[in-house]
């Protein structure tokens, strides 16, 4: 299910989209509502996750329902940056240097059975 589009396009592209549907529906927020909104929309990402097979693969429409809730999530986010004033291509950039540099845990070393590996589940 890919549009055949470079992320960072994808990126500046929703951004976009963000102002445009603020400006036209006059859907101003707050940072801490805008967040509220980001994790019930994370919650339903969640929740369309948590019906697919275990092994990550379902039919056309379980993905579609899925990549939907992923557009929500990363449309609220768009819009959280806009509203604290963060240039979310420009802090993308720099936290992917940051990865670059970082070593993660594998699941099998860590402690906590609930620990990630990847962004997020680094190693000091």
């Amino acid at each position: 299910m890919t549009t055949g589009q470079p992320s960072g396009q994808l990126l500046q592209q929703t951004i976009a989209d963000v102002e445009r549907l603020v400006a036209r529906h006059g859907w101003e927020s707050t940072p801490r509502r805008r967040m509220a909104m980001l994790l019930g929309e994370a919650i339903e990402l969640a929740d369309e996750v948590l019906q697919l097979p275990a092994e990550g693969e379902g039919d056309k429409e379980s993905l579609q329902r899925v990549g939907h809730e992923m557009y929500d999530v990363l449309w609220n986010l768009c819009d959280l940056a806009r509203l604290t004033g963060i240039d979310l291509v420009q802090a993308a950039a720099e936290k992917r240097l940051i990865n670059e540099h970082r070593t993660w845990l594998d699941r099998t070393e860590a402690d906590d059975a609930t620990s990630n590996s990847g962004p997020g589940g680094h190693q000091p």
